[in-house]
């Protein structure tokens, strides 16, 4: 028996800190350079199996249908119905083989990647450049949200990335094997389809701004909370006891509000996309019978139905794709902006000891003197000029 791959962090986050830093430290063109060639593989095997599943609703089934309902003289043609479903239980079985492999490199690439991000970012809270940070930038109650939300989201990544291009392409082909059976009625459809679309493109903006606010509450929140244990014995000696509790109640009632739009638009957005199915099915028949003037026959029906439960669940997976993409770049730049938070150093350019020449000289008692410097404080620093 071959042995399991080596998964070692140590080695996964050597690999993964090398090329963000090769990447101007950036977590998303580190993590595409790293996958990539993972990624492509994904790619073949969503659409190996995206293909596979087409194929019964978009070709078998209406055949099958229109060979038992059409009587020939010849009668029913069983050998190649038989073909027919004996080659979509083959591609069956395939679709089965090739989902759970991808199933598999899907989940061991979010693995990796929030792996190697969580090591990448303890190493940078331990271990900061610049040591005065830790008291002055360094947040125990933000990193503790870093770490038990923000990492957790990135596992979501590889899913949300390839149901965003994949499902885009199940819609297309759908669409396309639509208007072979039902004709010019499936851009009636595809009108309600972009309408639908454009709707949740607006209230996708708007869930993301809602998160990131949610976030920011619960990150005041956390604050407060551990100043609060921290100090409760001061607490206590002071008898602030009422004081911080209307504190934290308030704070609570924020985040609380937060929350309630976040969950509103959440949704609204997910009802919006799960009911386009129920209206576009509607919008196409009535366009079909009442403009076309054409009647609805039983293979057709069928098969646009089954094609319809297709299009439901490629528009079903969209916005679970675009919220779980929205909620983890949401978390790839807070995690980002820590880390180069605490990378962020002070740089001795052109140094030179008392026993150089070109030593700048004091005729006074100053320990040190310093010569055409530059300083400079972080944008998020609350500094007065």
């Amino acid at each position: 028996m071959l042995p399991p791959p080596s998964a070692t962090v140590a080695a996964l986050t050597s690999t993964f800190a090398s090329t963000y830093s090769q990447h101007g430290a950036s977590l998303v063109r580190a993590y595409v350079a790293t996958y990539w060639p993972r990624l492509v593989c994904i790619a073949g095997m969503q659409l190996t199996a995206a293909a596979c599943d087409l194929y019964g609703p978009g070709y078998v089934l209406h055949q099958v249908v229109t060979s038992v309902q059409t009587t020939t003289s010849t009668g029913f043609d069983g050998s190649s119905t038989l073909w027919l479903v004996l080659s979509l239980f083959g591609l069956q079985i395939t679709s089965a083989f090739v989902k759970a492999h991808l199933r598999y490199h899907i989940e061991l690439t979010g693995i990796q990647f929030s792996a190697s991000v969580r090591t990448l970012l303890f190493e940078s809270v331990l271990h900061p450049n610049d040591p005065s940070r830790q008291q002055t930038k360094s947040n125990a109650a933000d990193v503790a949200n870093l770490f038990a939300v923000d990492l957790l989201q990135l596992m979501k990544l590889t899913t949300s990335l390839t149901m965003m291009w994949i499902t885009p392409v199940q819609i297309t082909v759908v669409v396309v094997l639509l208007h072979q059976l039902v004709g010019w009625a499936i851009f009636v459809g595809v009108g309600v389809i972009v309408l639908i679309l454009v709707t949740t493109s607006c209230l996708a903006a708007s869930f993301r701004g809602y998160q990131r606010n949610l976030l920011q509450r619960k990150d005041a929140r956390m604050q407060i909370v551990h100043d609060l244990f921290g100090s409760i014995a001061m607490v206590k000696l002071n008898a602030w006891e009422e004081q911080f509790l209307a504190k934290v109640t308030t704070l609570r009632h924020l985040e609380l509000v937060a929350v309630w739009k976040f969950l509103r638009t959440f949704w609204l957005l997910a009802t919006c996309m799960l009911t386009t199915p129920v209206v576009v099915t509607v919008s196409i028949f009535a366009a079909y019978t009442l403009w076309l003037q054409k009647l609805l026959t039983v293979a057709t029906v069928f098969a646009t139905l089954a094609l319809f439960r297709s299009l439901q669940d490629a528009l079903i997976q969209l916005p679970a794709g675009l919220t779980g993409l929205i909620q983890c770049m949401v978390s790839i730049s807070r995690i980002q902006r820590e880390i180069r938070l605490h990378a962020t150093t002070v740089i001795h350019d052109d140094y030179s000891s008392p026993d150089d020449d070109d030593t700048v000289r004091d005729n006074g008692d100053n320990a040190v003197t310093i010569a055409q410097g530059t300083f400079a404080w972080d944008q998020g620093d609350d500094v007065e000029p």
